[in-house]
């Protein structure tokens, strides 16, 4: 059986991904406990201990000063994370992303605009970048935040609403603009925040 094969397999077995960028990660991972997808240099966040879980490589090489399970052309119209988000089933319903924030950020720009895409495609999944950036797709969601400050922001315009335990609430929808300042620094009051929205939203959780 194929890398890739294994990697599906256990992708619908378990039904969440740990996807690492080639950036320094954010958090301290126990590797075996998921389908690991490793985007070109993210490759080398694996190679430093055992990795005995499925997993899958792939990219461009620019990054990655290794083999791949699967080479992408350098001159390309998408980027190796979004060819990487094609690869994954339905039966996805979390991905964990860690090694895709802090560089440049035409490049932090295209990561969110992948993930907005994946999120629409895939009505019944979130996903969790780094410490700080969450993503929900249409739908109503519950949740969890400890007291911290927040902001709400769009791709493209949504109707959408907040409640529960923040102190601006939304009780009637809005329509909301790409990356609007409507929805800038919001404070959760630790406990659980209601979001309904027709179109995939993030939140950003301010150091």
């Amino acid at each position: 059986m194929t890398n890739l094969s294994k990697f599906i397999d256990f992708v619908i077995k378990k039904r969440e991904v740990l996807l690492f960028g080639p950036l320094p990660l954010e958090r301290d991972w126990d590797q075996n406990l998921y389908a690991l997808l490793a985007i070109d240099g993210g490759i080398l966040h694996l190679t430093k201990r055992q990795v005995n879980a499925p997993h899958l490589s792939l990219g461009d090489g620019d990054s990655a000063q290794t083999k791949l399970d699967l080479m992408h052309p350098t001159q390309k119209n998408q980027t190796d994370l979004e060819l990487g988000l094609e690869f994954l089933p339905q039966e996805v319903e979390i991905i964990y992303a860690d090694g895709l924030i802090g560089g440049r950020l035409d490049h932090q720009l295209a990561v969110l605009g992948a993930f907005h895409r994946w999120l629409k495609r895939d009505k019944a999944a979130r996903v969790e970048i780094g410490h700080r950036l969450l993503g929900f797709p249409a739908g109503e969601h519950q949740i969890s935040l400890e007291a911290c400050s927040f902001s709400l922001f769009c791709l493209e315009e949504v109707e959408m609403d907040l409640s529960g335990s923040c102190q601006y609430q939304l009780l009637t929808k809005v329509r909301l603009s790409p990356l609007s300042g409507h929805t800038l620094s919001n404070m959760a009051l630790g406990g659980i925040i209601r979001l309904s929205t027709d179109k995939p939203l993030f939140i950003f959780i301010v150091p």
